[in-house]
């Protein structure tokens, strides 16, 4: 089934106690090769994206927005031994809730998408101060691709706010984007857990979940796209790596500085968000941009 994502941006930070407010839909750096400018229940089925990163199209409509369709993806904790293969309950996923780490893990993914679905590239297990930060790629391909049993999509809508610089922000001190609705008794995707350590045992949330978003802007000149938040995030733009903020790790900091990627004015060009919630107890994410119009994605 071939989705047609609604433009959005996403910032995500991850690591906090609030619970966010989402619409529900229906069911990095001047290195134009990666990096970022080093800035202070819906189980079965693949969703198959368009394809992109062609080098940009000409502006082809008018069609804006700044609002962002994600497929959030819920999966099941693993308790495990730092370097095990196998989690201890049978159902748990090896990359979540299982890795730790205190700073961000460059090169987990390649510099280019995958042509044929416009997903990240597993090519190292990524390495944090505590050890690995993934596992292989077979397990890291579930996270952007909807697998029966293993994990449960399900859509959110993010909203950018204008500010009076000219800016757009989205932010969330605490992003959960698919907490259970305790006041209507509704369970969402796996359900909220695992409950965190003391002394945050009050905090109840779904955690462990990836955020996928696909989009294209018209480059005008002088844009730059920033992002705040935790764990995992790569961006994207053109089928290229721009941002790379892998790993699980503290809330950090990379802007994409559109004016290096070697972009033409006037031209259309594809971005793709990944990010990964992959650790209680908390979860922060801030996106601000200065692009002033998301479009469809580039197919």
């Amino acid at each position: 089934m071939r989705r047609y994502l609604t433009s959005l941006l996403l910032v995500l930070l991850a690591c906090g106690s609030d619970s966010s407010n989402f619409g529900n839909a229906p069911a990095g750096g001047n290195n134009p090769d990666g990096g970022g400018d080093g800035g202070s229940n819906n189980p079965g089925g693949g969703i198959n994206l368009p394809d992109g990163g062609s080098g940009g199209t000409p502006d082809g409509g008018d069609t804006c927005s700044h609002s962002l369709t994600a497929i959030i993806r819920d999966f099941r904790p693993c308790v495990a031994e730092p370097n095990a293969t196998s989690c201890t309950q049978a159902s748990g996923h090896l990359d979540f809730e299982h890795y730790r780490g205190d700073a961000v893990a460059k090169g987990i993914v390649g510099p280019t998408l995958n042509p044929d679905d416009r997903t990240p590239v597993w090519i190292a297990r990524g390495q944090t101060n505590e050890g690995p930060a993934t596992t292989d790629a077979t397990r890291f391909s579930d996270w952007y691709h909807t697998k029966q049993g293993v994990n449960i999509a399900l859509e959110r809508r993010l909203d950018l706010v204008e500010q009076s610089d000219g800016h757009y922000v989205y932010e969330r001190t605490a992003f959960f984007p698919i907490d259970d609705d305790k006041a209507a008794g509704i369970t969402t995707g796996f359900g909220n857990g695992p409950k965190p350590p003391p002394p945050n045992d009050n905090l109840d949330h779904n955690y462990e979940f990836t955020t996928e978003v696909h989009l294209s802007f018209t480059y005008r000149g002088h844009e730059t796209f920033e992002f705040y938040g935790d764990d995992d995030l790569w961006v994207f733009v053109d089928g290229k790596l721009a941002l790379d903020l892998g790993g699980p790790h503290p809330p950090a900091r990379d802007r994409v500085n559109m004016d290096a990627r070697g972009l033409t004015v006037g031209q259309t060009y594809a971005m793709d968000l990944f990010h990964a919630e992959r650790h209680t107890e908390k979860s922060t994410f801030r996106v601000d941009t200065t692009i002033e119009c998301f479009k469809p994605p580039v197919h």
